[in-house]
């Protein structure tokens, strides 16, 4: 009720408590899990055994499902739902559909103000850590939604407004809603599970890494800069099967890196350049990587250190 609200402090507000709420919930898993509680011996001295909680919350949310009413998991998913849709519509896409809410404004990162962008973020840095209240069977039933809503939101960041003369950003640009999208595409994908889990979860976040790739396919308008970025930081950390076990996806990722190599814009090379360098840093991916772009990087670099002038080339 209270995120229904348009009071963008009073739904701030909603989000702030929520962190607080998923703070306690963690500490709680994190005290529970250690022999404090049994032993008697509590971090703070001064808490005696009469105030100690009986009970505790012990997380591992999720063996038996994400229940409606019964499980933190399933609230916090659904607060994080609720404040994402309310200022970005579109990132439901299945709702976008209905012919009923079709008309609802489509808005732009680059025309959102401060205080949604502010919003948006605080829901995406909560909803990013929502896994640490499940199990691993958990993890997995909650991922494809976060994947889905953090891809909804590099999708957005990626499209220019087909009605702009001038685009609202400039080529290569990442909002504040869009950096902390690719933190938590970069979060998730570094921490992948130790357990019977991992396959499935390295088949979840190769589909995550062929769906940003597909938005290429797409017949609006966008920045593949955006999206090639978003790409590299998920195989800049995710395990190599993920990066290299699914070969359409390779092969996709290194034409829209080579494409972006090629771009008329310099500050996009730029960013390109830097980017390649996190995937040739890894010994365990960078083989096939280097075989099939570096003589395109060199292609690019070397008028920059050649010649006359090279201090105002690199420049």
């Amino acid at each position: 009720l209270i995120l229904t609200r348009d009071n963008l402090a009073t739904q701030q507000l909603c989000v702030d408590c929520a962190h607080a709420i998923l703070d306690a919930a963690r500490c709680s898993i994190r005290i529970n899990a250690s022999e404090d509680i049994e032993n008697g011996n509590l971090p703070s001295p001064i808490t005696s055994s009469d105030d100690r909680p009986k009970k505790l919350y012990a997380g591992g949310e999720g063996d038996d499902g994400i229940a409606q009413g019964t499980t933190l998991t399933f609230a916090m998913m659904e607060l994080c739902l609720c404040v994402m849709v309310r200022q970005m519509p579109q990132i439901n896409s299945a709702q976008m559909k209905s012919k009923s809410l079709a008309p609802l404004h489509m808005r732009r990162f680059g025309r959102l103000p401060v205080e949604s962008a502010n919003l948006i973020r605080s829901g995406i840095q909560l909803l990013v850590n929502v896994p640490s209240l499940c199990s691993s069977n958990g993890r997995l039933i909650i991922l494809p939604s976060i994947l889905y809503l953090i891809i909804g939101f590099i999708r957005e960041s990626a499209r220019v407004d087909e009605n702009s003369v001038v685009p609202d950003l400039p080529p290569g640009h990442l909002t504040t809603v869009a950096t902390t999208a690719l933190q938590a595409l970069r979060n998730l994908a570094s921490a992948p599970p130790t357990d019977a889990t991992l396959s499935s979860w390295v088949t979840m976040m190769q589909s995550a890494l062929y769906s940003i790739l597909l938005l290429c396919d797409g017949e609006y308008r966008k920045d593949e800069c955006v999206l090639m970025l978003s790409c590299v930081v998920l195989a800049s950390v995710a395990p190599r099967q993920v990066v290299l076990g699914h070969r359409e996806s390779f092969h996709r990722l290194v034409r829209l890196i080579r494409g972006q190599l090629n771009s008329e814009h310099s500050q996009i090379v730029s960013k390109t350049l830097q980017s390649l360098s996190s995937l040739f840093a890894r010994r365990d991916i960078n083989g096939p990587f280097i075989s099939s772009l570096g003589r395109d990087v060199f292609n690019v670099v070397r008028p920059l250190v050649t010649g006359d002038d090279v201090l105002t080339k690199v420049k």
